[in-house]
């Protein structure tokens, strides 16, 4: 193809009609690539789903700001990937309150994470999450599907234990509280960190690392530990695509969003 036709085509891209809103002036192509997602591979067992963000500093009415990120500004996605290969399964596109969740029951997290899980609902996988979408209701839930899960939680989030963990705890020091199949773990290292898992045990295992002061081995709890391992399936795709984008500079939103979704297929 020559330049000229490529330019030609690139200034004329469009998906939908011209009254589309917001997501619909990609959905075509969403629904077909999504689907491919999740037709081409089946995921091995241990899954996570966390939030990415593609920058965009343009006027966007659900452009996000997260300064956890390293773009800070752009659109935010929710992806379910697996944690040893970072494949993406399926993704959400965050709109604001149009976001179009499936599950329409329970916290906002909570809704994200059944969105994304209901084709893997219910065959045994091992789901990693962080804060921002687990609670004790959401593991009990998934539990009850077959879906054991594992990952950080706010002290404050509802179902949770009041006064624990209690004050000063000191460093090193590992506090779990158990009912049924839910296991709460309370560990201090340089800060408090909060677990729940349906699939570990309450017990500390090494780490390989070694206390630069006393020699002694650096033991943390099993499901910590698990977690660090399988958490990082968005970040390991995120780095890669960063490598080689196929995007460039344009004054349309859907237009860049688009070749990252095609970044995502190469993938």
């Amino acid at each position: 193809m020559s330049r000229d036709r490529y330019v030609a085509i690139l200034r004329c891209l469009h998906f939908a009609s011209s009254d589309a809103k917001k997501i619909g002036k990609l959905q075509p192509v969403l629904d077909k690539i999504i689907e491919n997602f999740k037709s081409a591979y089946t995921p091995e067992r241990n899954i996570s789903i966390d939030e990415s963000l593609l920058l965009w500093k343009g006027r966007l009415g659900f452009r996000q700001y997260v300064p956890a990120k390293r773009s800070r500004y752009g659109i935010k996605l929710y992806k379910l990937c697996e944690s040893k290969s970072g494949y993406i399964y399926n993704f959400i596109i965050y709109t604001g309150k149009d976001t179009v969740l499936k599950e329409t029951l329970g916290l906002y997290g909570e809704r994200v994470v059944k969105s994304l899980l209901e084709e893997l609902s219910g065959q045994g996988y091992h789901l990693y999450i962080d804060r921002f979408f687990m609670s004790p209701s959401l593991a009990d839930e998934l539990f009850g599907l077959q879906t054991n899960t594992c990952g950080t939680v706010m002290r404050r989030r509802k179902g949770m234990p009041e006064n624990f963990p209690p004050p000063k705890m000191k460093i090193g020091e590992m506090l779990v509280l158990q009912k049924k199949n839910m296991n709460l773990t309370a560990f201090k290292d340089r800060r408090e960190v909060l677990v729940i898992s349906t699939m570990h045990d309450a017990k500390l295992l090494d780490t390989g690392k070694k206390d630069r002061a006393t020699s002694n081995p650096i033991m943390k709890p099993e499901c910590i530990v698990e977690y660090n391992k399988n958490m990082g399936g968005i970040d390991l795709s995120d780095a890669v695509i960063i490598q080689y984008p196929s995007f460039r500079k344009t004054v349309k939103w859907y237009k860049k969003l688009f070749f990252n979704i095609m970044d995502m297929a190469v993938f």
